[in-house]
């Protein structure tokens, strides 16, 4: 029963201040959870990156270094051959010659006997090399000492059967080099009488000069491209792929489980473009890492082509990109198991503290809705704080309400009592003295 004007209206539905408090540590928790935990993942993720990039990196660099050692050994010997006695012997007697001094033919023939002998020795213990010669200048630059590996026999070619190379794209770079420098060619098919013969070829051209420093001639060192690559033994982890590719195309692509892929040579039908050729191209560089597609790559130029020397020669290193990424994933899934560990942690802590805090007010409810008769409010508060302090004023409040309701009960028994006696009273007066 309420009071004249008063409108009370329970609420049919909605959370208890507990469900409430409870929300709103959960929602706290959660937002919380969810900036620390993105955080957290930004800044892994930045490190892991930073890392497998830097793991990558380091790969491609020790397998470029790998093939470049495998190519600067193929123009030290060039360099050491142009220095040979045999070869030094030859321009000092060709000089000599020209001015009319004419030497017996035995020594030409021993001088080239010795640089045969020399060539093939080399040949038996690099087995990627095809062939070793040495080109004079004159005569259409015809070669003047030639070694060939022909499966596998060594086999020095006779006098009569040396050709004339001018025609041969490979010297014609010869012009624009500074003078003494070698450089390697574009990889072409090795060519015989003009007509083309064995594997795709790489050459290193090491010039020869006279004593005066004008060009002598040339030494080349042909090698089998695909040989050639094959010999730096390329080590390539599980999961990572290893590409060479030349500026032309050519490439060859390295796994764990493949040590002798194919070579796709650019002229050949079948010839496959290299994935990519257009980044490696332009983002070669130490430290460098792109990503293509569903690909990390990281790309190293052993052999940078210039204006003088068209030959550029790459190595690209490959991983999954997912792979690069592995590590921070599985942070991700671990900072959010342990996020919502804490928020269910929390929201049990919520509940209980809730319960505790609520416990005043669900009492003094309980004892409203219970409230019957001249009995006070007797509440028992264990909480020393704003809601007990409340629970314990409307307790209070009420008793001081029920203590006056009952003296005013008990002031209107006695007007009644009093009243009932002297109202026969005055009625028995009346009755008397209308007698």
């Amino acid at each position: 029963m309420t009071a004249p004007g008063l409108l009370v209206t329970a609420p049919t539905n909605g959370f208890r201040l507990r469900g409430k408090l409870v929300m709103m540590t959960l929602c706290m928790t959660l937002a919380m959870a969810v900036i620390f935990a993105a955080m957290a993942y930004s800044q892994v993720r930045a490190t892991v990156r930073h890392a497998a990039t830097d793991r990558l990196g380091d790969i491609a660099r020790h397998q470029s270094e790998q093939i470049a050692d495998v190519l600067e050994q193929t123009a030290i010997d060039a360099t050491v051959f142009a220095g040979l006695p045999p070869v030094r012997e030859i321009v000092q007697r060709d000089k000599i010659s020209d001015g009319g001094d004419v030497q017996p033919g035995s020594l030409k023939a021993q001088r080239k006997h010795r640089l045969q002998e020399i060539f093939r020795s080399i040949l038996t213990t690099r087995p990627h090399y095809t062939q070793l010669r040495f080109i004079g200048q004159a005569d259409n630059w015809r070669e003047r000492v030639r070694v060939g590996r022909h499966e596998d026999h060594i086999n020095a070619v006779d006098t009569a059967d040396l050709q004339a190379k001018g025609g041969e794209p490979y010297l014609k770079d010869l012009v624009r080099q500074a003078a003494g420098h070698g450089y390697f060619s574009t990889v072409t098919y090795n060519r015989e009488h003009g007509i083309e013969v064995g594997p795709p070829t790489i050459r290193y051209v090491q010039p020869v000069l006279d004593e005066e420093g004008a060009l002598y001639g040339v030494i080349v060192v042909n090698a089998d491209f695909q040989a050639l690559i094959t010999a730096a033994r390329p080590t390539v982890s599980e999961g990572f792929r290893l590409g060479v590719v030349t500026g032309l195309g050519d490439h060859m692509t390295f796994s764990a489980d493949d040590s002798r892929p194919k070579l796709f040579y650019h002229s050949d039908p079948d010839f496959i473009p290299p994935p990519h050729d257009v980044e490696i191209a332009s983002k070669a560089g130490p430290g460098q890492i792109f990503f293509a597609g569903d690909v990390a790559m990281a790309a190293n130029a052993v052999v940078t082509p210039q204006l003088n020397r068209p030959f550029g020669l790459y190595v690209v290193t490959e991983m999954p990109r997912d792979a690069l990424f592995a590590a921070a994933n599985k942070m991700l899934v671990r900072n959010a198991v342990v996020a919502f560990v804490l928020i269910f942690l929390a929201i049990g802590i919520a509940g209980i503290f809730g319960a505790h805090l609520t416990d005043p007010l669900l009492q003094l409810a309980d004892a409203v809705r219970r409230h019957a008769g001249a009995k006070p409010f007797d509440l028992m508060v264990s909480t020393n704080d704003e809601i007990g302090e409340l629970t314990l004023a409307f307790a209070s409040l009420g008793n001081q309400l029920l203590g006056q309701t009952l003296r005013a009960r008990a002031i209107r028994s006695m007007e009644v009592a009093w009243a009932s006696p002297l109202s026969k009273s005055m009625s028995s007066l009346r009755a008397g003295v209308l007698r």
